[in-house]
């Protein structure tokens, strides 16, 4: 004898397929928004923000073959309406600047910005310069710099007595792929 099945029975599996095309329909939407929004971020094409005056905690963190570093707490400063401007570029050059530094400026286009500083290396240990390039995005209440070492300078013979010219390059490359990573953010106004 046959069974009759319920209206209920049929009703399950034809719900369950109207669900599933909503949830697929959404969840293609969501990516389309999402990688419309993502075009819209570039930092380069975005309308300019001005960075807003305040007290800002300034973190650094490193990064290397996969392995970084949570980035500390190295700093609170106060930004005022004046420096706000260039504050971004004074981040990265108090950063980086160890002395006998020249700072490179590139423009800033849109919310985002690059620039370098060329360094004289040590001349008992080298001759020619070193630099700190980066880059990096501005927001109203937060900026994010990137940067790398690049080592130009060449090695004096004989410049370490711990260390080979050939263990020194070595060492000099492991350093350029290091990147530090320098966080700017606004935690409320200057006390």
């Amino acid at each position: 004898m046959k069974m009759k099945k319920s209206d209920g029975d049929f009703q399950q599996p034809l719900k369950t397929a109207v669900n599933l095309a909503f949830k697929s329909a959404g969840l293609a939407a969501m990516c389309l928004a999402a990688a419309c929004n993502a075009q819209e971020q570039d930092p380069a094409s975005a309308a300019p923000v001005k960075l807003q005056p305040g007290l800002y905690e300034i973190s650094v963190s490193h990064a290397v073959a996969g392995f970084s570093s949570d980035g500390e707490r190295e700093a609170v400063h106060c930004v005022t309406a004046g420096a706000a401007p260039q504050f971004h570029f004074k981040l990265a050059e108090a950063r980086f600047d160890f002395g006998h530094c020249r700072s490179v400026r590139g423009p800033r286009t849109g919310n985002a910005f690059s620039g370098e500083l060329i360094c004289l290396a040590d001349q008992k240990m080298a001759t020619g310069s070193n630099r700190f390039v980066y880059e990096g995005v501005i927001e109203n209440d937060y900026i994010e710099i990137e940067a790398r070492m690049k080592l130009d300078a060449k090695i004096k013979p004989g410049a370490s007595e711990e260390m080979s010219e050939a263990q020194l390059r070595l060492a000099m490359k492991a350093l350029e792929k290091v990147k530090s990573v320098i966080e700017a953010e606004r935690i409320g106004d200057c006390r």
